[in-house]
């Protein structure tokens, strides 16, 4: 895999200035140019990108979404172009960057499996549990145990349905999920569900943590089924409340295990002053 490639599929390095945007990260456009475009060209950043900007223009008749003005906190700073990644897929097609040619070969590979996925929706299913595995396994864990933690996912949605089913019968009126679920992984982990899956790359946050943590996350949930299943007429606000003083109470093991292993149980990235992820604290992802 070329670095320009790894940089779409993971994440811009620390020298993309960002900012969120209503939810959506943004990252500099002219500095993905200057570090990420083509090697060598004497042409600027803020030149190239004009260019570019008009082609973009002249194909789609507007501005496009994902891709506005901000300005950075700073002195002498300017408004300046950021792009969501998505946005960034668009620039990639109306560049002339040869060295991005291995993006643009990646989307056409991955247009042509989502044909064949809605053709046949099962291949699609193996697919993704294929890249599953191949990132499980990329994190430390042997065949077997990249195999048998995907067991323990798909079994453990189902678990998870049976949650969001008793929370729906003991709160009365609307109920916020997502809050609920951000409750949880912030008072057990300190990290909202987006911040994990932007970290470990995968779309569900628990997905992509450590075996541990997706342990105790689970038994959190399960203290929480056996509570709530003993009211009716809950408030949202007082199911926030419940869950954050149940999952408080498995907080304090997530920290124990975490100064002991030196490791961040919702990601598996070494924590400051920890220890590395070799040996045995390998195994606990």
């Amino acid at each position: 895999m070329t670095p320009q490639l790894s940089l779409f599929q993971s994440n811009f390095d620390q020298r993309i200035r960002r900012i969120e945007i209503d939810g959506v990260m943004h990252f500099s456009v002219l500095d993905v140019f200057q570090h990420y475009g083509s090697q060598g060209s004497a042409e600027r950043p803020s030149k190239y990108w004009k260019r570019v900007e008009k082609r973009l223009q002249s194909q789609s008749g507007e501005v496009t979404p994902g891709l506005v003005q901000h300005r950075f906190q700073g002195q002498g700073q300017r408004d300046t172009p950021v792009a969501t990644f998505k946005a960034f897929m668009r620039i990639v097609q109306v560049s002339e960057i040869r060295e991005w040619e291995p993006m643009r070969e990646w989307m056409a590979a991955l247009a042509q499996e989502r044909i064949e996925e809605v053709a046949d929706p099962a291949l699609g299913i193996h697919r993704a549990q294929d890249r599953f595995l191949a990132a499980k396994m990329a994190q430390g864990l042997s065949e077997d145990e990249a195999v048998d933690f995907l067991k323990a996912v798909q079994e453990g949605r189902i678990t998870r349905r049976e949650w969001t089913a008793t929370l729906k019968a003991a709160v009365s009126g609307a109920i916020n999920y997502a809050q609920i679920t951000n409750t949880e992984y912030t008072t057990l982990f300190d990290k909202t569900a987006k911040q994990i899956r932007e970290v470990t790359g995968f779309r569900v946050a628990r997905d992509g943590m450590t075996k541990t943590g997706r342990k105790i996350l689970e038994a959190a949930e399960s203290a929480l089924d056996d509570t709530f299943k003993q009211y009716q007429d809950l408030t949202f606000s007082q199911a926030l409340a419940l869950t954050r003083d149940i999952c408080g109470d498995f907080r304090i093991s997530v920290q124990s295990v975490q100064a002991h292993l030196g490791i961040d149980l919702a990601t598996g990235r070494p924590l400051l002053g920890g220890r590395s992820l070799e040996g045995g604290d390998a195994a606990s992802r």
